[in-house]
């Protein structure tokens, strides 16, 4: 039995911690319901690859604080510059390294446990895992197709069959 490893974050709004050969991560906003803001982002895609080449951990959890799982990107944070464009410029933003597509590419099983809520690019993170366990409460909503957008990180292409 190893014993459970810690790791401190950029932002400390995602939290990382392996017991047992689990990695378990966790959003940590629950003042905003977990919306994903840039510096959010990058701590999510860095510990995804870090959990993926950890020769120790051989299956990662996906998981939040508070009451929603996520409730997407953190748009209040973009109106005021201190969103994710403020993170990356949109010639240093690689879609090669975002959580979704590091989720598609990961090696190891990933299990969602969604607590609450989970919209947008939420929802899209929580598809993107190979099991999804959900609360009572949890519910799913692709919030951008009421707003007519396409959806941010490949939720619709996850759902195809």
């Amino acid at each position: 039995m190893d014993p459970a490893r810690a790791m401190q974050t950029e932002s400390n709004e995602v939290l990382y911690e392996v017991a047992n050969h689990i990695a378990v991560i966790t959003l940590n906003a629950p003042e905003r319901m977990n919306t994903i803001s840039g510096p959010m982002l990058n701590d999510l895609t860095r510990l995804l690859v870090r959990a993926n080449e950890d020769p120790d951990v051989r299956c990662v959890i996906l998981t939040d604080t508070g009451r929603a799982f996520c409730a997407g990107l953190d748009l209040r944070k973009e109106r005021v510059g201190d969103g994710l464009s403020a993170a990356s410029s949109s010639t240093s933003l690689d879609l090669r390294n975002t959580p979704p597509t590091v989720l598609q590419a990961m090696d190891k099983p990933t299990i969602c446990a969604v607590n609450g809520g989970a919209a947008g690019y939420g929802m899209d993170t929580a598809l993107g895992c190979d099991i999804r366990i959900m609360a009572e409460s949890a519910k799913l909503a692709a919030a951008f197709v009421k707003r007519g957008v396409v959806p941010e990180s490949g939720g619709t292409w996850s759902c195809h069959g």
